[in-house]
C-alpha cells in the first residue's frame, strides 16, 4: 500500500484472475513487456499520472491494440489522469490510450519509417498533448516536412515542442 514507483521488465504480463490494486502507485515503466493490456493495468493502477511503455515486440500489434480500445471504449470509468507518457511509436499505438495527456514523449523517432510516420496520428490525436517530446539520435533524419503538415492537425493545442533528432548530412545544391 506505499508503492509509489515501479519498473517491470521483461515480462509476460496476463489478466489475473483476481486484481491486485497499487492503489499508491503514481508511476509505472513497462520495459520488454508483453502483451500489455488496458484490461490488466487500468483496474491494477488506477492512481498513475506518470507512464512509461516500450513492448517487447507482439505477434500480432493490431488486435493488441483493438483490444486496448475496445476495453476503453466498453469501461470510459476507468481511465487515467495521466500528467505525462512516454514510449515509442509502437508501443504508444498499441497502448492506444484515448484520453487528454497533457505531456508526451515519443522515444526513438524515425518518420523514415512508415509506421512511425502513419501510427503518429492515431496516438497523437486523443492525447491532444500540450508538450511533445520527440528524439531519435541513432537515424539521421533525412527530411522534416513532417513537421509542418502532420503535427498543427494532430496536436492544436500543442505549446512546446522538443526534437532531439541527428539530421542527414544533406547540403542543398544548384538544382534544389
Amino acid at each position: 500500500h506505499t508503492l509509489k514507483r515501479m519498473l517491470i521488465s521483461d515480462f509476460t504480463m496476463c489478466s489475473p484472475a483476481i486484481y491486485l490494486s497499487y492503489n499508491s502507485l503514481t508511476s509505472l515503466e513497462l520495459v520488454s513487456v508483453a502483451d500489455v493490456k488496458l484490461l490488466t493495468l487500468l483496474p491494477a493502477f488506477p492512481n498513475l499520472s506518470q507512464l512509461a511503455v516500450r513492448y517487447a515486440e507482439p505477434e500480432d500489434s493490431e488486435q493488441l491494440r483493438a483490444d486496448n480500445l475496445d476495453f476503453q471504449q466498453h469501461h470510459p470509468d476507468l481511465t487515467w489522469r495521466l500528467s505525462s507518457l512516454t514510449g515509442d511509436v509502437g508501443s504508444l499505438y498499441m497502448l492506444g490510450l484515448q484520453s487528454l495527456v497533457p505531456v508526451v514523449t515519443i522515444t526513438f523517432f524515425d518518420p523514415s519509417m512508415g509506421p512511425d510516420l502513419f501510427q503518429l496520428e492515431p496516438i497523437l490525436a486523443p492525447l491532444r498533448p500540450l508538450q511533445l517530446s520527440m528524439d531519435n539520435l541513432e537515424q539521421p533524419i533525412f527530411e522534416l516536412e513532417w513537421l509542418s503538415i502532420g503535427l498543427p492537425v494532430q496536436c492544436p493545442e500543442l505549446m512546446r515542442l522538443d526534437l532531439e533528432l541527428s539530421l542527414n548530412n544533406w547540403a542543398p545544391t544548384d538544382e534544389h
